[in-house]
């Protein structure tokens, strides 16, 4: 796949398939419309191109509004990598751009640009300012043979019940393996590891503590989950527990601390990417340090049961 920052230096596509999106999460619902273009682009012998802005439409269209993502766009390149996509052009999102009329986005962006031969859009899609161009505006380009346009249906999107709202609900209650269903692949956290206070080393769960690459990334629920924790294209099993650590020193600074199963490497400063599989159980404060031993004793042992089957 062949990514393109920003829309100036774009080559000459052959016989362009285009759909156009944030594509948040990449989910069931949105590979329906990526396989389509795919398919599309076999049968016309062209180039499937998806375009998608950065920064989130959101972020400046409604700045108060506190969007966490499903996916970074590192994230987001690596799942439609996956799935077969040819061309991934990320475009510049800016207030200028989200002013112009649906005329000037059809005519000076996606025209100018992309010349496609042919659209595929969703079934709720909307452009230009103040969402004024849909379906109804594209069709009249359509009609007079400018390019063929599909739409793909509510029902045949929604045919999965997958959406960003539902698997970012299933994220904040922790249903993770729900989350996992609904976008195909599994939920995932990227980041850096640094060091921290060491607490877990002390009562002999030693954790690699991570600073995530993106404050907009969502982050599940506060608690325990079973992970498969990616480091230097090795995979490990794993637990991570996300919160305060309130039976240690009740830390106001959300932690992400993931203990890797029968390992022993020194990782400080290098990239890991953390999978959630299972949730294990909610956050919680215990008496003593030895009632939390005990139970990340029993955590690992859920762990190790889960892997085992």
């Amino acid at each position: 796949m062949q990514v393109h920052y920003g829309i100036d230096k774009l080559p000459s596509f052959k016989h362009p398939i285009v759909t156009i999106g944030t594509f948040d999460g990449v989910h069931a619902g949105h590979r329906t419309i990526i396989q389509r273009i795919i398919s599309l682009a076999k049968e016309k012998g062209g180039e499937a191109i998806l375009i998608t802005f950065e920064p989130h439409p959101r972020f400046l269209l409604q700045p108060k509004h506190d969007l966490k993502l499903l996916n970074t766009m590192a994230e987001k390149k690596e799942l439609l990598h996956s799935l077969g996509l040819q061309h991934l052009v990320i475009a510049p999102f800016t207030l200028a751009f989200a002013q112009q009329s649906p005329k000037a986005y059809v005519e000076d962006f996606l025209l100018r640009y992309f010349v496609p031969e042919v659209l595929v859009i969703g079934y709720d899609h909307h452009f230009g300012k103040e969402r004024a161009g849909n379906f109804e505006f594209l069709n009249k380009y359509a009609q007079a043979g400018t390019f063929e346009l599909e739409e793909i249906s509510k029902q045949l999107v929604d045919a999965s019940h997958v959406s960003s709202t539902a698997i970012r609900k299933a994220l904040a209650s922790g249903e993770v393996a729900t989350a996992n269903t609904l976008l195909q692949s599994s939920f995932s956290l990227e980041g850096k590891v640094i060091r921290g206070a060491q607490n877990g080393r002390t009562i002999g769960f030693p954790t690699a503590n991570i600073s995530l690459e993106s404050s907009h990334k969502l982050i599940p629920a506060h608690g325990v989950y079973a992970v498969k924790a990616h480091v230097q294209d090795q995979a490990y099993k794993g637990i991570i527990n996300i919160g305060h650590r309130p039976t240690i020193d009740n830390n106001l600074a959300l932690s992400l601390e993931v203990h890797i199963l029968d390992f022993d490497q020194d990782i400080y400063d290098k990239n890991i990417k953390v999978e959630f599989l299972k949730h294990l159980r909610r956050e919680e404060k215990f008496n003593s340090l030895d009632e939390l031993k005990d139970q990340i004793k029993k955590d690992e042992e859920k762990a190790r049961a889960f892997f085992n089957h």
